[in-house]
């Protein structure tokens, strides 16, 4: 039994991880819906909502963490007590389903952790093996972009890198018309400004709570999201009948080799999404409607308070079957 603050910072952890299951749970019965939704968003508000989304159960169970702590400090004041109330905050038993709910939880995020760090060092290991495997030499055209071309016959062009990152497109993506090649590297210098690799990896972390068919629909919908800002960025060089033709040729072109892209810790110009891509670049949404907008902020500011709301419910229900 342990007792006193080191019991209250548990129970909290507790609430916390309670909440955070609640969330997850909540986003996953209605994950569908947004991802269809989120055509409807003007391309910059569609990125947040996704981050708002993601990143979901870790405000909202961090925000009823300190609900608990406030009704902890104010234990006089009645609408505190009737939103989150916790039985006996200040005792912890190492026996209770707390205990067990809290030891699974950083099994879990251990196991995430590693699973993490083995497939950056995959990933680590698999770029050193190409360019040590590759004569690699600065695109004649971007000499101070960090743009260079690496000599092989596979059409590829890939944005890599956390903190420094840079440009590759290889030879063999030289063998389409010089038009089509410039409006790659363009698109890859999107992915570079907004380092987006870096920012595909982030998501993927917060994604890893979620169930793999949730897991799955949002990491897609964010990939294809930056795919369609990075061809917009490359409009406001070229035209967005000649991106979209670019897309095409990409496209045919990759199809015909047999390539797929589906690494996390890179941006592509990838055959992936082109439909949605080119109808992005010929029907672009300018803005987000403020109904459909205002109607999306109160659905999550809903999701919180029904979580609050919640949590000692669930809390009341566990203990039906399980000890305190």
């Amino acid at each position: 039994m342990i007792v006193g603050n080191w019991a209250f910072f548990l129970n909290l952890t507790s609430a916390a991880v309670t909440a955070f299951i609640c969330v997850v749970v909540l986003i996953s019965f209605f994950h569908t819906s947004l991802c269809k939704k989120l055509a409807v968003f003007q391309l910059t508000t569609r990125k947040y909502i996704l981050w708002l989304t993601i990143s979901s159960p870790w405000w909202i169970s961090l925000l009823s963490t300190l609900v608990f702590f406030l009704a902890q400090q104010n234990p006089m004041s009645n609408w505190w007590q009737g939103v989150a109330h916790w039985h006996h905050l200040e005792v912890f038993s190492v026996y209770s389903w707390h205990s067990v709910l809290l030891i699974t939880t950083v099994c879990l995020m251990v196991s995430a952790s590693v699973h993490t760090f083995f497939s950056l060092n995959r990933h680590r290991t698999a770029m050193s093996s190409l360019f040590a495997l590759s004569n690699t030499h600065p695109h004649r055209d971007y000499p101070n972009q960090s743009v260079y071309v690496i000599e092989h016959h596979l059409p590829e062009a890939f944005t890599v890198g956390f903190f420094n990152p840079k440009v590759y497109i290889t030879s063999g993506l030289e063998a389409l018309d010089e038009k089509t090649v410039q409006i790659v590297v363009q698109h890859e210098l999107a992915h570079l400004k907004a380092r987006d690799p870096l920012f595909k990896t982030l998501f993927s972390l917060f994604s890893w709570c979620f169930p793999s068919p949730t897991r799955a629909a949002l990491q897609q919908s964010y990939t294809a999201l930056t795919e369609q800002i990075a061809d917009v960025g490359a409009t406001q060089y070229f035209d967005g009948l000649d991106v979209a033709q670019a897309l095409i040729n990409v496209a045919r072109f990759q199809r015909q080799q047999r390539i797929t892209n589906d690494n996390i810790f890179t941006s592509h110009f990838s055959n992936e999404q082109i439909t949605q891509r080119i109808q992005t670049l010929l029907t672009p949404i300018p803005t987000t409607p403020k109904p459909l907008l205002i109607v999306t902020l109160f659905s999550f500011m809903a999701i919180a308070l029904f979580t609050l709301s919640t949590v000692d419910s669930v809390h009341h229900l566990i203990e039906t079957f399980f000890i305190h």
